[in-house]
């Protein structure tokens, strides 16, 4: 199963909770958090692509707490109203399938 969430409850304590059932979860937030990868830290929705292409970011970590996510994927393609920031902890699968299964 793969919980789809948004903003509020991308929480810590859901995803520990969440991985213990085995699930893994797609999580959209706000551009303003905090994205860490490769040790630069800047808001999600500075890391869109200008082009409008989709970036994933594998292994990032979010929130000023640091939470580790398998990857963050960033997107804002034309005709999208607002940019779409995505944690997902699917770490198996492309950026594609986690925007896919977002919609």
């Amino acid at each position: 199963m793969t919980p789809l969430a948004d903003r509020g409850l991308g929480t810590s304590v859901l995803h520990t909770t969440l991985d213990w059932l085995g699930w893994d979860e797609v999580i959209r937030f706000r551009g303003c958090i905090l994205v860490v990868s490769k040790g630069i830290q800047q808001p999600g929705s500075d890391r869109l692509s200008l082009a409008g292409r989709v970036i994933m970011f594998a292994g990032a970590t979010v929130t000023g707490e640091r939470a580790e996510v398998c990857a963050v994927v960033a997107i804002k393609t034309k005709g999208m109203k607002d940019p779409c920031c995505l944690v997902t902890f699917l770490c198996e699968s492309a950026k594609s399938v986690t925007i896919k299964l977002y919609g």
